[in-house]
């Protein structure tokens, strides 16, 4: 396989991707995503780290409770965080809608930003080359 043009990361090199055309038709109407959201499956060698007025979502996290449109909290907090969506991988997003669900179930109001980096450790990475949030 040829290497993409452009930014290079490890995620661009994973193995073609399985899904289906009919397979997001299914994803689209199991986790109720509006008819105005896009979907589409990438193109053989289309670069995933630099997508052009997109956002790529791993088809994992709907299946641990995400759904679009992202609630306002979810949005706060990938802002604060400094996320993209396409960062919004399977155990972050089982940890960030565990921790609402869990406020939640204590009648609690919805965790702010401050408790839930408490909760999660959310701390900037010591790398020398490019620091970003573990």
């Amino acid at each position: 396989m040829a290497r993409p043009k452009g930014l290079v990361f490890g995620v661009d090199f994973l193995e073609l991707n399985a899904l289906t055309n009919a397979e997001l038709v299914m994803i689209r109407a199991q986790y109720n995503i509006p008819g105005a959201v896009r979907m589409r499956i990438p193109r053989p060698l289309e670069s995933l780290s630099n997508p052009e007025n997109e956002v790529l979502f791993f088809t994992d996290v709907f299946k641990h409770g995400l759904r679009l449109p992202l609630r306002y909290l979810v949005q706060k907090i990938l802002a604060q965080i400094g996320y993209a969506p396409g960062q919004f991988n399977h155990n972050f997003c089982i940890t960030l809608l565990g921790t609402i669900t869990a406020f939640g179930i204590a009648s609690e109001e919805e965790p702010s930003y401050k408790q839930f980096t408490h909760l999660y450790s959310v701390t900037r990475e010591k790398s020398a080359d490019q620091g970003g949030w573990v």
